[in-house]
């Protein structure tokens, strides 16, 4: 009877407490810098086809071991979108979700659990989902098409 061996191949797990290793997978979409917000929090600032967007740290210890990131993207314009757009937006993409802040500019965000940390290859898929989204939506919002 042989014995079954777990296979040491495995690929390592992205986790809250590794934003350096974070960066390097957001700069395969363009620019990245890592940076700390007031709390002392991790936030990537980036841009990917001509659009800066932030990764923001949530639920961390001390500025390490956290427990989310967050996908924010926002434009400001000069003709501000009626929220039905924006409504229009969130019954018809289900991946982001969209907002007017506080100046009526558009946002999008997107949140990513890291709890149990993630694969490199569902971090790389999920930021190409993102930066696509963002050219969808600078279409259908900010430019109004």
């Amino acid at each position: 009877i042989g014995s079954a061996q777990l296979s040491s191949s495995a690929p390592d797990r992205i986790t809250g407490s590794d934003a350096d290793a974070i960066v390097k997978v957001v700069l395969g979409f363009g620019e990245a810098k890592l940076d700390r917000d007031r709390s002392g929090d991790p936030i990537i600032r980036a841009r990917s086809n001509g659009s800066s967007w932030n990764m923001l740290f949530h639920g961390c210890e001390k500025g390490t071991a956290c427990k989310s990131i967050e996908l924010h993207y926002g434009i400001a314009v000069d003709q501000k979108p009626a929220a039905d757009r924006i409504n229009t937006w969130n019954r018809t993409t289900r991946w982001s979700k969209a907002y007017l802040d506080k100046d009526n500019d558009p946002n999008i965000s997107v949140d990513i659990s890291l709890l149990d940390g993630v694969e490199e290859a569902y971090l790389k898929a999920e930021l190409k989902r993102w930066v696509d989204n963002i050219g969808e939506f600078k279409n259908a919002i900010a430019v109004g098409k």
